[in-house]
């Protein structure tokens, strides 16, 4: 089946169950990511984006497909495909499909548990409230892609082999079907479409005046064959969105144009191409940028950051009457809570590897304790300790000390004393006050004096 280029844009926007690729549960288990990659060889995806978006033109231009009596061209689309796919229509459509590719017994049974698994365990959060999905396949996962284009391969064999002779062509992508058949078949063609699972609701549209948009293109009849062109869908755009379009353009007649000529060829031109996408003038002049607004803009005392949550413009709202600007950081998601450790560079990342921290080794022998600070991550700075010593680097204290003793240092294990300093002079006061008190190996450091009255030299 030919794989053209997906809807990109809806006419009003839809709220959908939809979990991140790289956020969900099932993308952090290597399994799950092996599973969806084996099943795309044997769908033979060998098709880009962008290569199959240009298969529909390609088909009309090389078949020479011309127009037939009393046939009419239908495109057929299923309502929330992901989200409607029923777990044991996709097990059985998965099973049937390996069995056809000659997939050993053993590995069908294995592949199928997998998914099953995998369509079992999908966690997601909305309004604040953690839910399971217990219906559908969730939309993002690497995974729904491939057993939606199973599902729907078998829905293809199965409606062609019940019209035979009247399905002159029945093209899809994922589930965006186009097809050429008689028009008094259409409605039986619809009905069998919804009888294959209550779960899953195919709509249509035909073609008006000899023209049908598909996709990106619209394929149109003229003198007895078949033509394409681009369509643009309308799309829904929040509002707040099209007034930062008018004042991102206006704005760079102030940054960008020397002369007052320039300023007014660049004006006509944005109200110009504006109109044409249906912006109104009293819109476009609305909002128009005047450099007064930068003279106007409010004088932060503070600058805070907080999550993000459904709350959280509110929050923003308030506490800019206080002078205080707001930026919004992402939660944590269940990746960065659950991954496993990230190896660059044979050094080895875990969720709790500090940065900005002051740290101690202790000698294995002695007790003696080396105190440092860092800006990088901790375990960057305990990797460089391992490899002064495998270098014999003499001017490391830790390396020192090995070579003048013969003791050792438990590097596996380095004590974080502090944490998020980002202050590099706070970090080396710090530093140097818990040095004083283990009584390190560590150079010494000048600080004030008030610092040598509060945490005097340990007695010798």
């Amino acid at each position: 089946m030919l794989q053209w280029s997906p809807i990109l844009s809806k006419v009003q926007p839809h709220q959908r169950v939809q979990i991140t690729k790289r956020g969900s549960g099932t993308f952090i288990i290597p399994s799950f990511k092996i599973l969806s990659t084996s099943l795309q060889v044997y769908l033979n995806f060998s098709q880009t984006h962008n290569q199959a978006a240009k298969l529909p033109v390609l088909h009309f231009q090389h078949h020479h497909l011309q127009p037939q009596p009393n046939k009419i061209m239908i495109s057929f689309d299923v309502e929330s495909l992901y989200p409607s796919l029923p777990h044991q229509l996709i097990l059985s459509s998965t099973e049937e499909f390996l069995r056809e590719n000659k997939v050993d017994q053993i590995i069908v049974r294995k592949i199928t548990k997998l998914i099953a698994l995998c369509l079992e365990t999908n966690i997601l959060t909305y309004d604040s409230k953690t839910y399971e999905q217990i219906k559908g396949s969730p939309m993002g996962s690497s995974l729904s892609t491939s057993v939606a284009e199973i599902v729907m391969r078998r829905i293809d064999n199965w409606i062609t082999s019940l019209f035979p002779s009247d399905i002159v062509l029945w093209r899809r992508y994922i589930d965006d079907i186009f097809c050429i058949c008689p028009e008094n078949q259409t409605r039986n063609i619809l009905e069998r479409l919804n009888s294959y699972h209550p779960n899953l609701n195919f709509t249509f549209e035909k073609e008006t005046n000899n023209s049908l948009p598909f996709l990106d293109i619209k394929i149109i009849r003229i003198q007895n064959q078949f033509q394409t062109t681009v369509y643009y869908k309308p799309s829904y755009c929040p509002l707040s969105h099209k007034i930062n379009t008018v004042k991102t353009l206006t704005k760079r007649i102030h940054s960008h144009c020397s002369l007052q000529t320039f300023k007014t060829e660049e004006t006509q031109n944005i109200i110009r191409n504006l109109k044409t996408c249906q912006y109104p003038l009293s819109f476009i002049l609305r909002h128009f940028y005047s450099p007064s607004e930068i003279q106007n803009s409010p004088i932060y005392k503070s600058i805070s950051s907080i999550p993000y949550s459904p709350v959280s413009v509110s929050i923003a709202r308030h506490l800019k009457k206080f002078g205080i600007k707001t930026f919004f950081r992402n939660s944590p998601n269940l990746n960065s809570l659950l991954r496993n450790p990230i190896t660059k560079n044979n050094t080895i990342y875990y969720p709790s590897n500090f940065k900005n921290a002051i740290y101690s080794i202790e000698c294995n022998e002695c007790k003696t304790k080396y105190v440092g600070e860092t800006g990088r991550h901790l375990n960057i700075r305990v990797s460089e300790h391992k490899r002064n010593i495998d270098n014999q680097d003499s001017r490391s204290l830790v390396y020192q000390h090995i070579r003048e003793t013969g003791h050792s240092f438990s590097l596996s294990e380095p004590k974080t004393h502090y944490s998020t300093i980002p202050n590099r002079l706070q970090r080396l006061i710090i530093e140097s006050i818990i040095s004083r008190k283990h009584n390190s190996i560590n150079r010494r450091i000048d600080i004030p004096e008030i610092y040598n009255i509060i945490f005097p030299e340990p007695s010798p």
